[in-house]
């Protein structure tokens, strides 16, 4: 076989893997909404309580409340390679605004030692739990559940407002998709006509949150 020849065959084979469909799997929602609210903090805390053993100081979830369900609870998931306190000057904002804030960490993300090629362990079952999880908590948290993202999340943030009826507004940004079958959670044409796409408020910092971290442990704030 002619170099020519076998060039062409490498194209044409890589060409066809590209447009093949990829089997995702059960990414089907597993809904187990919390309806009390102390029954959502205490089990978002013992999600920070696992996490305290992997992860780096400061890069585990975070949760504001108001000590009570409030009208709204607003849902971020930040993006890939990213930890929580990419959102934590956003949800800041939020939070002096009347709202309880859950910010969940990404599975494999902000890990002590953590190293990028961590992230290749990240499966589409795992994102499509995290957000069924954080649905599940918010709906203790408050009465309207509102979900956004960005990157990894926003591809979250499109499954969740895909699958997940009880969620009250989803708006997401820049959403991961790869048709690699680690990475993607959904399919492109599905998270791309995600519903519910209303954005939350219009912010200076909204397409860029600010990633510098607050002093002292931000994770959980009760006012």
């Amino acid at each position: 076989m002619s170099l020519g020849i076998a060039w062409h065959t490498v194209i044409l084979f890589f060409g066809l893997v590209a447009f093949a469909p990829t089997r995702f799997g059960d990414l089907l929602s597993h809904p187990m909404p919390v309806a009390d609210y102390a029954a959502a903090v205490a089990r978002i805390g013992s999600i920070q309580a696992r996490e305290d053993s992997i992860v780096a100081p400061g890069g585990g979830s975070i949760l504001l409340t108001h000590g009570a369900r409030t009208a709204r609870i607003v849902v971020l998931f930040h993006g890939l390679t990213d930890s929580p306190l990419q959102y934590f000057p956003f949800a800041q904002r939020l939070f002096a605004q009347g709202d309880n804030v859950f910010v969940p960490r990404l599975p494999h993300h902000a890990e002590r030692g953590g190293h990028f090629a961590d992230m290749g362990r990240l499966t589409a079952q795992e994102l499509r739990d995290l957000g069924d999880v954080s649905v599940d908590v918010a709906r203790g948290l408050g009465d309207t559940v509102i979900v956004s993202g960005l990157s990894a999340g926003g591809t979250i943030a499109a499954w969740v407002g895909q699958y997940r009826s009880d969620v009250g507004r989803v708006s997401h940004c820049g959403c991961l998709m790869s048709r690699g079958r680690r990475h993607a959670i959904v399919r492109s044409q599905i998270a791309c006509r995600a519903g519910r796409r209303t954005p939350l408020r219009k912010h200076s910092s909204w397409a860029s949150p600010s990633v510098v971290p607050p002093p002292g442990d931000p994770r959980q704030f009760e006012k």
